[in-house]
Protein backbone atom coordinates (compact mmCIF):
# COMPACT_ATOMS: atom_id res chain seq x y z
CA UNK A 1 0.00 0.00 0.00
CA UNK A 2 1.30 3.37 -0.69
CA UNK A 3 1.15 6.78 1.39
CA UNK A 4 -1.36 7.73 -0.77
CA UNK A 5 -4.16 4.87 -0.62
CA UNK A 6 -3.91 5.48 3.59
CA UNK A 7 -6.76 7.52 5.26
CA UNK A 8 -6.11 11.46 5.73
CA UNK A 9 -5.86 10.03 9.65
CA UNK A 10 -3.38 7.69 8.43
CA UNK A 11 -0.89 9.78 6.72
CA UNK A 12 -1.50 12.76 9.45
CA UNK A 13 -0.42 9.76 11.94
CA UNK A 14 2.65 9.04 10.16
CA UNK A 15 3.53 13.24 9.58
CA UNK A 16 2.81 13.51 13.14
CA UNK A 17 5.46 10.56 13.77
CA UNK A 18 7.99 11.08 11.53
CA UNK A 19 10.01 13.70 13.42
CA UNK A 20 10.40 11.47 16.70
CA UNK A 21 11.23 8.00 14.97
CA UNK A 22 14.13 5.74 16.78
CA UNK A 23 17.74 6.01 15.40
CA UNK A 24 17.53 2.46 13.88
CA UNK A 25 14.63 3.77 11.32
CA UNK A 26 15.50 7.73 11.18
CA UNK A 27 19.04 6.31 9.45
CA UNK A 28 17.15 4.39 6.57
CA UNK A 29 16.51 6.37 3.10
CA UNK A 30 13.11 8.46 3.17
CA UNK A 31 11.09 5.40 0.81
CA UNK A 32 12.02 3.12 3.44
CA UNK A 33 11.23 4.68 6.44
CA UNK A 34 7.83 5.77 5.11
CA UNK A 35 7.27 2.01 4.43
CA UNK A 36 8.28 0.74 7.70
CA UNK A 37 5.93 3.50 9.26
CA UNK A 38 3.06 2.32 6.83
CA UNK A 39 3.69 -1.44 7.78
CA UNK A 40 3.03 -0.38 11.28
CA UNK A 41 0.09 1.73 10.45
CA UNK A 42 -1.37 -1.56 8.71
CA UNK A 43 -0.85 -3.30 11.90
CA UNK A 44 -2.63 -1.01 13.74
CA UNK A 45 -5.81 -0.84 11.39
CA UNK A 46 -6.20 -4.22 11.22
CA UNK A 47 -6.13 -4.61 15.28
CA UNK A 48 -8.29 -1.83 15.59
CA UNK A 49 -11.05 -3.84 13.17
CA UNK A 50 -10.67 -7.05 15.23
CA UNK A 51 -11.29 -5.16 18.12
CA UNK A 52 -14.41 -3.20 16.85
CA UNK A 53 -15.28 -7.30 16.37
CA UNK A 54 -14.88 -8.26 20.06
CA UNK A 55 -16.69 -4.99 21.48
CA UNK A 56 -19.20 -5.53 19.50
CA UNK A 57 -19.36 -9.11 20.77
CA UNK A 58 -19.30 -8.24 24.27
CA UNK A 59 -22.71 -5.98 23.68
CA UNK A 60 -24.46 -9.50 24.28
CA UNK A 61 -22.74 -9.98 27.98
CA UNK A 62 -25.61 -9.25 30.99
CA UNK A 63 -23.22 -8.71 34.08
CA UNK A 64 -24.16 -11.88 36.91
CA UNK A 65 -23.90 -8.63 39.55
CA UNK A 66 -24.72 -5.08 39.04
CA UNK A 67 -24.08 -3.47 41.96
CA UNK A 68 -20.28 -4.38 41.46
CA UNK A 69 -20.53 -1.74 38.03
CA UNK A 70 -21.24 1.59 40.87
CA UNK A 71 -18.31 2.70 43.23
CA UNK A 72 -20.88 3.52 45.96
CA UNK A 73 -21.49 0.10 46.35
CA UNK A 74 -17.99 -0.73 46.62
CA UNK A 75 -17.35 -2.22 50.32
CA UNK A 76 -13.61 -0.61 51.76
CA UNK A 77 -11.90 -1.74 54.31
CA UNK A 78 -12.78 0.90 57.40
CA UNK A 79 -8.89 1.87 57.78
CA UNK A 80 -8.64 2.28 54.18
CA UNK A 81 -11.70 5.07 54.24
CA UNK A 82 -9.58 6.71 57.44
CA UNK A 83 -6.25 6.80 55.16
CA UNK A 84 -8.15 8.46 52.22
CA UNK A 85 -9.55 11.03 54.38
CA UNK A 86 -6.43 12.27 55.86
CA UNK A 87 -4.80 11.84 52.41
CA UNK A 88 -7.17 14.17 51.37
CA UNK A 89 -6.90 16.70 54.42
CA UNK A 90 -3.85 16.93 53.46
CA UNK A 91 -4.51 17.94 49.76
CA UNK A 92 -4.84 22.22 50.92
CA UNK A 93 -1.64 22.17 53.14
CA UNK A 94 1.35 23.23 51.98
CA UNK A 95 4.14 21.00 52.30
CA UNK A 96 7.39 20.07 51.40
CA UNK A 97 8.16 17.69 48.28
CA UNK A 98 10.27 15.82 51.47
CA UNK A 99 7.79 16.35 53.86
CA UNK A 100 4.95 15.11 51.38
CA UNK A 101 6.30 11.51 51.22
CA UNK A 102 6.25 11.16 54.63
CA UNK A 103 4.18 8.65 56.72
CA UNK A 104 0.09 8.43 56.74
CA UNK A 105 -1.31 6.53 59.39
CA UNK A 106 -2.29 3.16 58.45
CA UNK A 107 0.12 3.14 55.32
CA UNK A 108 3.44 1.47 55.41
CA UNK A 109 6.43 2.07 53.56
CA UNK A 110 7.76 -1.31 52.41
CA UNK A 111 11.04 -0.07 50.69
CA UNK A 112 11.44 3.58 49.14
CA UNK A 113 8.18 4.57 46.94
CA UNK A 114 6.57 1.73 47.63
CA UNK A 115 3.27 1.80 49.53
CA UNK A 116 1.30 -1.34 51.34
CA UNK A 117 -2.54 -0.55 52.87
CA UNK A 118 -5.33 -2.29 53.63
CA UNK A 119 -7.87 -1.52 51.21
CA UNK A 120 -11.27 -3.65 50.08
CA UNK A 121 -13.26 -5.99 52.27
CA UNK A 122 -12.26 -9.51 51.71
CA UNK A 123 -15.54 -10.92 51.13
CA UNK A 124 -16.46 -8.04 48.55
CA UNK A 125 -13.59 -8.88 46.45
CA UNK A 126 -14.71 -12.79 46.50
CA UNK A 127 -17.78 -11.03 44.73
CA UNK A 128 -15.49 -9.69 42.16
CA UNK A 129 -13.32 -12.33 41.71
CA UNK A 130 -16.49 -14.25 40.85
CA UNK A 131 -18.22 -11.53 38.31
CA UNK A 132 -14.82 -12.05 36.47
CA UNK A 133 -15.08 -16.16 36.40
CA UNK A 134 -19.03 -15.74 35.23
CA UNK A 135 -17.73 -13.75 32.31
CA UNK A 136 -14.73 -15.92 31.41
CA UNK A 137 -17.56 -18.54 31.52
CA UNK A 138 -19.68 -17.17 29.47
CA UNK A 139 -16.99 -15.76 26.76
CA UNK A 140 -16.22 -19.24 27.05
CA UNK A 141 -19.85 -21.02 25.99
CA UNK A 142 -20.48 -18.00 23.56
CA UNK A 143 -17.25 -18.44 21.62
CA UNK A 144 -15.72 -15.00 22.63
CA UNK A 145 -11.90 -14.81 22.76
CA UNK A 146 -10.97 -13.14 25.80
CA UNK A 147 -8.13 -10.41 25.15
CA UNK A 148 -5.47 -10.78 28.06
CA UNK A 149 -4.86 -7.74 30.25
CA UNK A 150 -1.04 -7.20 28.45
CA UNK A 151 1.55 -10.11 26.48
CA UNK A 152 2.83 -11.48 29.58
CA UNK A 153 -0.27 -12.73 30.77
CA UNK A 154 -2.32 -15.69 29.52
CA UNK A 155 -4.52 -15.45 31.89
CA UNK A 156 -6.85 -13.03 33.59
CA UNK A 157 -9.20 -10.48 32.05
CA UNK A 158 -9.73 -6.96 30.96
CA UNK A 159 -11.90 -5.60 33.29
CA UNK A 160 -12.49 -2.17 31.35
CA UNK A 161 -13.57 -4.43 28.26
CA UNK A 162 -17.01 -5.66 30.61
CA UNK A 163 -17.94 -2.89 31.58
CA UNK A 164 -16.00 -1.49 34.35
CA UNK A 165 -14.45 1.16 33.45
CA UNK A 166 -16.32 3.99 34.72
CA UNK A 167 -16.40 2.37 38.01
CA UNK A 168 -12.93 1.62 37.84
CA UNK A 169 -12.01 5.56 36.43
CA UNK A 170 -14.07 6.56 39.05
CA UNK A 171 -11.42 4.85 41.75
CA UNK A 172 -8.65 6.04 40.48
CA UNK A 173 -9.96 9.84 40.79
CA UNK A 174 -11.50 9.08 43.71
CA UNK A 175 -8.55 7.01 45.50
CA UNK A 176 -5.55 6.65 43.94
CA UNK A 177 -5.26 10.29 42.73
CA UNK A 178 -5.29 12.02 46.60
CA UNK A 179 -2.93 8.90 47.16
CA UNK A 180 -0.92 9.88 44.34
CA UNK A 181 -0.38 13.73 45.44
CA UNK A 182 0.57 12.63 49.09
CA UNK A 183 3.42 10.06 48.08
CA UNK A 184 4.40 10.86 44.50
CA UNK A 185 4.67 14.91 44.12
CA UNK A 186 6.23 15.28 41.24
CA UNK A 187 3.43 13.31 39.30
CA UNK A 188 0.79 15.89 40.03
CA UNK A 189 -2.93 14.89 39.17
CA UNK A 190 -3.87 11.59 37.86
CA UNK A 191 -5.94 13.36 34.73
CA UNK A 192 -5.52 10.82 31.76
CA UNK A 193 -7.09 7.35 31.62
CA UNK A 194 -6.39 3.86 33.27
CA UNK A 195 -5.89 0.54 32.44
CA UNK A 196 -7.62 -1.91 34.77
CA UNK A 197 -7.12 -5.66 34.53
CA UNK A 198 -7.20 -8.64 36.79
CA UNK A 199 -4.28 -11.39 36.60
CA UNK A 200 -4.35 -15.02 37.96
CA UNK A 201 -1.97 -16.96 38.87
CA UNK A 202 -1.98 -20.86 40.27
CA UNK A 203 0.43 -23.93 39.08
CA UNK A 204 -0.20 -25.41 35.57
CA UNK A 205 -1.24 -21.68 34.55
CA UNK A 206 0.69 -18.37 35.09
CA UNK A 207 3.03 -19.42 37.86
CA UNK A 208 5.29 -15.96 37.59
CA UNK A 209 5.26 -12.40 35.73
CA UNK A 210 9.40 -11.50 34.67
CA UNK A 211 11.12 -8.01 35.49
CA UNK A 212 9.62 -5.45 33.93
CA UNK A 213 7.94 -1.55 34.21
CA UNK A 214 4.17 -1.03 33.67
CA UNK A 215 3.22 1.45 30.90
CA UNK A 216 1.34 3.97 33.98
CA UNK A 217 2.54 6.92 36.15
CA UNK A 218 1.37 5.02 39.40
CA UNK A 219 -0.08 1.17 39.54
CA UNK A 220 -2.25 -0.19 42.02
CA UNK A 221 -1.77 -4.06 42.53
CA UNK A 222 -4.55 -5.18 44.82
CA UNK A 223 -4.54 -8.76 45.88
CA UNK A 224 -8.23 -9.86 45.94
CA UNK A 225 -7.58 -12.97 47.31
CA UNK A 226 -7.95 -17.36 46.67
CA UNK A 227 -6.14 -19.28 48.75
CA UNK A 228 -2.39 -19.47 47.85
CA UNK A 229 1.28 -19.55 48.83
CA UNK A 230 4.04 -17.72 47.44
CA UNK A 231 4.07 -15.51 44.30
CA UNK A 232 5.56 -12.57 46.31
CA UNK A 233 6.12 -9.50 44.26
CA UNK A 234 9.95 -8.62 43.87
CA UNK A 235 10.67 -4.91 43.08
CA UNK A 236 14.60 -3.77 41.48
CA UNK A 237 14.32 0.56 40.75
CA UNK A 238 13.07 3.03 39.36
CA UNK A 239 13.61 3.52 35.80
CA UNK A 240 13.27 5.26 32.38
CA UNK A 241 12.23 3.31 29.29
CA UNK A 242 16.07 4.31 27.62
CA UNK A 243 17.21 2.54 31.03
CA UNK A 244 14.76 -0.24 31.80
CA UNK A 245 17.62 -2.87 31.39
CA UNK A 246 19.84 -1.46 33.79
CA UNK A 247 20.20 -3.87 36.60
CA UNK A 248 18.88 -3.15 39.62
CA UNK A 249 21.39 -2.30 43.14
CA UNK A 250 21.15 -4.66 46.11
CA UNK A 251 19.65 -1.37 48.34
CA UNK A 252 17.11 -1.19 45.46
CA UNK A 253 15.73 -5.17 45.82
CA UNK A 254 13.16 -6.13 48.18
CA UNK A 255 10.36 -8.85 47.89
CA UNK A 256 6.91 -7.82 49.74
CA UNK A 257 4.50 -10.80 50.20
CA UNK A 258 0.97 -10.75 49.33
CA UNK A 259 -2.31 -10.65 51.82
CA UNK A 260 -5.72 -10.22 50.50
CA UNK A 261 -7.78 -6.92 50.53
CA UNK A 262 -4.42 -5.30 50.94
CA UNK A 263 -2.75 -3.06 48.09
CA UNK A 264 0.84 -1.79 46.82
CA UNK A 265 1.35 1.66 45.39
CA UNK A 266 4.38 2.20 43.32
CA UNK A 267 5.35 3.99 40.09
CA UNK A 268 4.90 2.55 36.90
CA UNK A 269 8.59 2.97 36.25
CA UNK A 270 9.55 0.99 39.59
CA UNK A 271 10.45 -2.21 37.81
CA UNK A 272 8.92 -5.30 39.56
CA UNK A 273 8.37 -9.05 39.33
CA UNK A 274 6.37 -11.63 40.18
CA UNK A 275 7.76 -14.66 41.62
CA UNK A 276 6.50 -18.33 41.32
CA UNK A 277 3.66 -19.13 43.15
CA UNK A 278 4.60 -22.17 45.54
CA UNK A 279 0.50 -23.23 45.83
CA UNK A 280 -3.29 -22.39 45.72
CA UNK A 281 -5.13 -19.90 43.27
CA UNK A 282 -3.97 -16.10 43.66
CA UNK A 283 -6.29 -13.19 41.27
CA UNK A 284 -5.29 -9.56 41.69
CA UNK A 285 -6.74 -6.59 40.42
CA UNK A 286 -4.36 -4.12 38.73
CA UNK A 287 -5.20 -0.36 37.36
CA UNK A 288 -2.26 1.37 35.72
CA UNK A 289 -3.34 5.27 36.68
CA UNK A 290 -1.95 7.89 34.19
CA UNK A 291 -1.59 11.37 33.80
CA UNK A 292 -1.51 13.42 30.50
CA UNK A 293 -0.23 16.64 32.35
CA UNK A 294 2.85 14.34 33.63
CA UNK A 295 3.18 12.87 29.85
CA UNK A 296 3.19 15.71 27.81
CA UNK A 297 6.35 16.61 29.59
CA UNK A 298 8.01 13.81 30.00
CA UNK A 299 7.49 12.01 26.53
CA UNK A 300 7.85 12.95 22.86
CA UNK A 301 4.63 14.45 23.13
CA UNK A 302 1.04 14.32 23.05
CA UNK A 303 0.23 13.69 19.21
CA UNK A 304 2.07 10.62 18.43
CA UNK A 305 -0.82 7.67 18.63
CA UNK A 306 0.49 5.31 21.27
CA UNK A 307 -0.11 2.30 19.91
CA UNK A 308 1.91 3.12 17.26
CA UNK A 309 4.19 4.98 19.08
CA UNK A 310 4.78 1.22 21.01
CA UNK A 311 5.06 -0.61 17.97
CA UNK A 312 7.75 1.05 17.10
CA UNK A 313 9.85 0.51 20.11
CA UNK A 314 10.04 -3.09 19.82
Amino acid sequence: MSFEQLTDEERKMIKDIEPHLPDHIRSLPKEKQREVLIGHIMKVREQSNSEALYFKSLEAYKAKDTNLYDLKNWVFDKRFIEILANAKADQGRKRSPEDSKGALNGVEEVSPGVFRFPMLDVKFAGRLIDEVDYFQKWSEENGVHVHRPNSMNNYGAILDHFGFRPVLQNLMKWAIDPLTTRFFPHVGRLDGDHHGFMVSYQKGKDTKLDFHRDDSEVTLNLCMGRKFKGGDLYFGGVRCLKHQQVPPTKEEEVTVGHEAGYALLHLGAHRHAAKHIEDGHRENLILWCRSETYRKRSTVGPHVPTRVENTLQT
